[in-house]
């Protein structure tokens, strides 16, 4: 059965973007990798973060070839691929510096989270 969200738009600068709307959660989700219930694990890319990535990415796109932002790139590589799962997650190469983990050890074990700049902080 499929559940209902609502949506919104918004807005920033000239780009417009339609926004799903889930409940909140008793924590504060922070940037990394994301799974709900039984469903394949995702990537949850806090605001600030990701306008910190886009700017990296277009930074690099535009020609920039800065060892920071590498780094950055690196980090956002090793999270996005945490979330791969079975025979897919041996054919994906990682950079040789990608900074990922195990996860929480009441994770799957499967799930790994980017550690780096935007990782999780602890109290």
């Amino acid at each position: 059965m499929k559940s209902k969200t609502k949506s919104t738009t918004r807005k920033a600068g000239s780009l417009t973007r339609e926004v799903r709307v889930l409940p909140g959660v008793p924590e504060r989700v922070e940037t990394g990798a994301v799974q709900f219930g039984d469903d394949w694990p995702g990537v949850f890319i806090r605001g600030d973060n990701a306008g910190y990535y886009a700017m990296c990415l277009k930074s690099m796109l535009d020609g920039d070839d800065n060892a920071m932002i590498r780094m950055i790139l690196t980090d956002l590589q090793g999270t996005l691929a945490g979330c791969i799962q079975g025979p897919a997650a041996s054919l994906l190469e990682m950079h040789p510096n990608a900074c990922v983990s195990d996860g929480p050890s009441d994770a799957p074990k499967q799930t790994r989270s980017g550690h780096g700049p935007f990782a999780a902080r602890n109290g």
